[in-house]
């Protein structure tokens, strides 16, 4: 009778544990400590991008006049 107890709450609490030990919330919620500031880094690549092109064009430009 015993075992089978103990088989019981093993069954029943496994699942329990597991997904008390999930990251699934983490990665639903977006909002972190440092959202701001990463939303912030991520604007400042995008504009580095935005500059990089635009001086790989001009650079095209003023190699195509040469």
């Amino acid at each position: 009778m015993r075992y089978l107890f103990v088989m019981l709450m093993i069954v029943l609490l496994t699942p329990l544990i597991l997904r008390g030990c999930s990251d699934d919330e983490d990665k639903k919620t977006e909002n972190h400590v440092w959202k701001e500031q990463t939303d912030t880094i991520k604007k400042a690549d995008d504009v580095n991008q935005l500059m990089r092109d635009a001086a790989k064009k001009q650079q095209q430009e003023i190699d195509q006049n040469i």
